[in-house]
């Protein structure tokens, strides 16, 4: 039995690292640069954490702090999309309302909890204890924490709280990761702050530059790939160090806590190389699926000419990253025939169109049937729906043959996800190369595959692999326990604080981390029928365009 308000001796540290994989941590490991990291896993459980799919921060967060996947939840992007207008918003994925691992647990405990950077979060919720809410947020922001005052303190601690980091803002990737080594410090300083200032029985605390990093940077740390020449030797080197300082901040963490304590290492995916981009609306053009109201030859042009040039410069000199970034930026939006989705809308001709993809996260690829009752002008029958479907299956995956560099898998909707929210879901999601090929929904010139990364200061991207890592008194030693999925955390959480589990929860615990004929391995399940009253998602949509141009210059839009 429960009983709201029942004090709970375990106390449990989450550490997130943002984008963190074995691909790197393992080499990482061997080579003697992460020696706590090392030591941890020895000492306890690991395995792959797998993400959501899409591997994309925003719903891998919320899975994280739901248990439940986003067709339970709706929140499959940092955006959603409208198919009656054809538009797509930005959302708050904080303020679409339902139950998270820290309600849950402070409706049947009065444990004080801790929440620091995890993404997702802003604006912060009233909790018992504190919360500075993490990315996506603007560098202006001002009621990021709770309580309020705490931002002010935090500013007074360190000269400055940083909230996040932005590649585009230094001159080089020298200064990148110097602001980020600095950030590091930053954030070993509030964590022994807030730790001594409120002590939380639960403290979830994230580190998100590596996930920064990694996007601009994978190219000098790709294990399968290391660079060979000086430059980009020199920099593998700083990246060395950089995870090196990273490891010590952990360790700092991990040394805070007593051997009572429970504490879980963990990233929302992983990551590796991009090198490719796929025009999925340019290929449902070429194949009859979206049509124009009038024909546009995308042919070359001397703006095309200039665009070769001007890349063919940015190879063979030094120019300052800043430069550089800006140069592409240019590049891309005034002197490529690239012609962006929302631009594209006024000539489709919606009568004849039964394909289409609006804009998202680039990470995966997405198409909607233009549907009858669905959509605002849509064409396709309902009752041709899923012919239609498994028609765009079969052709899609016949570029598998068509280029032998290619492997595209494409997934309906309803193999991916279940809930209430599954009609929101895309009628088809794909992944071409296992993401090192991201999707793009503007229509290009040329063949829609092209062999190319986003831009020149950007090399990698997501993976679904993430990392788990526990250590605690009832925690196994040195196990690895294969793949486990992100939506296990919450459910594995409160297992441990002994507080029920919502019966509607995607996730499992993972008992098969803890050591045999312990308490926590003999503990039964407890599951819970609580109605969870969900408010209109409408409060959740967002208009700054700050914000999309914010998670546009990570390579996500």
């Amino acid at each position: 039995m429960y009983i709201k308000g029942v004090n709970i001796s375990t106390k449990l540290l989450i550490i997130g690292i943002d984008g963190a994989t074995f691909n790197v941590i393992r080499p990482l490991s061997k080579s003697g640069y992460l020696p706590n990291l090392t030591k941890f896993m020895e000492e306890g459980t690991s395995g792959e954490l797998l993400s959501t799919m899409p591997p994309i921060s925003g719903p891998a967060w919320h899975a994280f702090k739901t248990g439940k996947n986003p067709g339970q939840t709706g929140v499959y992007d940092f955006m959603r999309y409208d198919p009656q207008s054809y538009q797509t918003r930005l959302i708050h994925i904080a303020k679409i309302q339902g139950l998270r691992l820290w309600d849950i647990i402070e409706f049947y405990s009065d444990f004080k909890i801790g929440i620091y950077n995890l993404p997702t979060t802003y604006p912060p919720d009233k909790i018992k204890g504190f919360m500075v809410a993490g990315f996506p947020l603007l560098d202006d922001v001002q009621d990021y924490t709770y309580p309020l005052k705490l931002k002010s303190e935090l500013d007074e601690l360190t000269g400055g709280h940083r909230v996040d980091i932005r590649f585009k803002n230094y001159k080089s990737c020298r200064d990148f990761l110097e602001a980020a080594n600095e950030i590091i410090d930053q954030r070993v300083k509030i964590y022994h702050y807030l730790k001594e200032k409120y002590n939380p029985e639960l403290f979830i605390f994230v580190f998100t530059s590596t996930d920064r990093i990694q996007h601009h940077m994978w190219k000098y740390m790709d294990p399968n790939n290391p660079p060979t020449d000086s430059k980009g030797k020199h920099y593998r080197k700083l990246l060395q160090n950089y995870w090196k300082h990273l490891d010590g901040a952990v360790g700092e963490l991990l040394s805070s806590v007593d051997e009572s304590t429970t504490v879980i290492v963990m990233s929302d995916h992983g990551f590796g190389p991009q090198a490719e981009m796929f025009y999925i609306n340019k290929w449902l053009l070429n194949h009859g699926y979206l049509k124009l109201k009038e024909k546009k030859e995308w042919s070359k042009s001397s703006k095309n000419s200039l665009k070769c040039k001007l890349r063919e410069m940015l190879k063979f000199f030094e120019f300052p990253e800043v430069l550089r970034y800006f140069t592409q930026k240019i590049i891309k939006r005034y002197l490529t025939e690239e012609i962006p989705f929302q631009k594209i809308l006024p000539h489709i001709d919606w009568s004849q169109t039964q394909a289409y993809t609006p804009p998202h996260t680039s990470v995966f690829g997405t198409v909607y049937l233009n549907l009858k009752g669905r959509e605002g002008k849509g064409s396709v029958d309902q009752c041709d729906y899923d012919n239609l479907r498994n028609k765009l299956i079969l052709e899609l995956q016949s570029l598998n043959d068509e280029i032998p560099s290619l492997e595209i898998k494409v997934f309906k909707r309803e193999d991916l996800y279940k809930g209430r929210y599954l009609e929101e879901a895309p009628d088809l999601i794909y992944v071409i190369n296992n993401f090192r090929c991201i999707s793009q929904t503007s229509i290009c010139e040329g063949e829609p595959f092209k062999t190319e990364s986003l831009g020149k200061n950007y090399s990698g991207t997501h993976r679904l692999e993430g990392i788990f890592i526990a250590k605690g008194p009832y925690i196994k030693q040195g196990h690895w326990i294969g793949q486990s999925e992100i939506t296990d955390i919450t459910p594995t959480v409160l297992h441990i604080l002994n507080i029920p589990i919502l019966d509607d929860t995607d996730g499992k615990v993972l008992k098969e981390i803890f050591t045999p004929n312990s308490e926590l391995a003999r503990r039964k399940i407890h599951l819970v029928n609580v109605k969870n009253e969900i408010k209109s998602k409408n409060q959740a949509l967002l208009s700054d365009q700050k914000i999309h141009r914010f998670l546009e210059d990570l390579g996500y839009l």
